[in-house]
């Protein structure tokens, strides 16, 4: 039992908006197992894990191989007292065609600056020196910092108080995506007209 994304409620000034944002309202969701034989019924971890961790403990649960090339873990060694997986990124395609990601530890929450100014909501273009200014910030710290220990909501950028932290983890983030193949390039798919109504009711199509 999961979700692919949260929802917002007003945290950062929307409600009912996904999609846009990197931060936790939208990222952290419930998870529930239940194992086949019940095995570690009534457990409880309090560790962060991930959703591409979900297909290997899924394959590995019944009894499946699971590929070399997933990037998850079997989630039965984090039940079981083993080091938790890496930290979590986060990817949002922005309406521009960029994509940013931000990423999250158990303390700590580096977040791209540019995700910053994403709002679907906006008619109208900031002023110019503001656009200006955020440039600016951007082009001497691309992302913004949040310690999650005493900023949960995520409203106070630290990055200037914690430099060396902020660094670490974009070193860590650099080397995440320089490991990572190639996305592969896969069929253009045509949907049929109820598909495409569908997708269009729940705001997916314009």
């Amino acid at each position: 039992f999961t979700s692919d994304h949260g929802e917002e409620l007003g945290e950062h000034g929307v409600v009912g908006w996904h999609s846009h944002t990197l931060f936790d309202e939208l990222l952290r969701v419930p998870l529930i197992i239940r194992f086949p034989d019940l095995r570690h019924a009534g457990a409880t971890v309090g560790v962060q894990v991930r959703l591409l961790d979900l297909a290997p403990t899924i394959l590995a649960a019944v009894g499946a191989t699971v590929p070399s090339d997933f990037e998850g873990v079997d989630l039965e060694r984090v039940i079981s007292g083993l080091p938790t997986p890496l930290p979590a990124a986060s990817q949002l395609d922005l309406p521009d065609g960029d994509r940013v990601i931000s990423l999250r530890t158990s303390r700590w929450k580096l977040y791209p600056r540019k995700a910053l100014a994403s709002d679907p909501f906006a008619t109208t273009q900031l002023p110019l020196t503001v656009r200006f200014v955020n440039l600016a910030r951007r082009l001497r710290h691309p992302f913004v910092l949040y310690d999650l220990e005493v900023d949960p909501a995520e409203t106070q950028d630290v990055v200037a108080d914690h430099e060396q932290v902020a660094g670490s983890l974009r070193g860590f983030l650099d080397g995440l995506l320089a490991a990572r193949s190639t996305p592969r390039r896969v069929p253009t798919v045509t949907i049929d007209d109820a598909t495409a109504d569908a997708l269009r009711a729940l705001g997916y199509l314009e």
